[in-house]
């Protein structure tokens, strides 16, 4: 049986938007991310994420919710909502490892840009100086000689 179109159509749609959000998130939103990967490879990470969104007094920690709602809506990890705005996180999807993973290959893309960008601007200030200093060197002498010959001719 063919698929729907519009529901293709949306899903493609759904696809690009979460891949522009991954490309936004937050230091935080990964930082979380990585430390609950890290928390799932040591076999608690439910009870860290748990954690995570309850304040020392039981009080859910409405940021750090947030941010578990965030993660899920982007497909990154799976849960579900609770009524009275809670979160009740189940596992990681492969997507999320994949956003940690591309997070940090842009960072060092990024890095390896500025430290080119440095290298360019170091022998461009160099080469600044050299001309600076040659045409300097020239301008002294071409004085001289200007001097000299215009001393000459006068006395000559």
């Amino acid at each position: 049986m063919p698929k729907d179109p519009i529901e293709e159509l949306t899903k493609a749609v759904r696809d690009a938007t979460s891949l522009q959000s991954i490309e936004h998130l937050s230091e935080a939103e990964i930082d979380e991310l990585r430390q609950l990967i890290a928390h799932e490879e040591r076999g608690d990470a439910a009870d860290f994420a748990q954690s995570r969104m309850v304040s020392d007094d039981g009080e859910p920690l409405s940021p750090a919710i947030g941010i578990y709602q965030e993660l899920d809506e982007l497909g990154l990890i799976a849960g579900s909502s609770l009524w009275g705005g809670g979160y009740l996180f189940a596992d990681i999807n492969p997507r999320g490892y994949w956003a940690v993973e591309r997070h940090d290959l842009i960072a060092e893309e990024d890095r390896l840009e500025r430290e080119l960008e440095e290298e360019r601007y170091q022998r461009d200030r160099k080469a600044d100086r050299r001309i600076m200093m040659w045409s300097s060197i020239a301008g002294a002498v071409l004085g001289a000689v200007i001097t000299l010959a215009a001393t000459l001719i006068a006395h000559g």
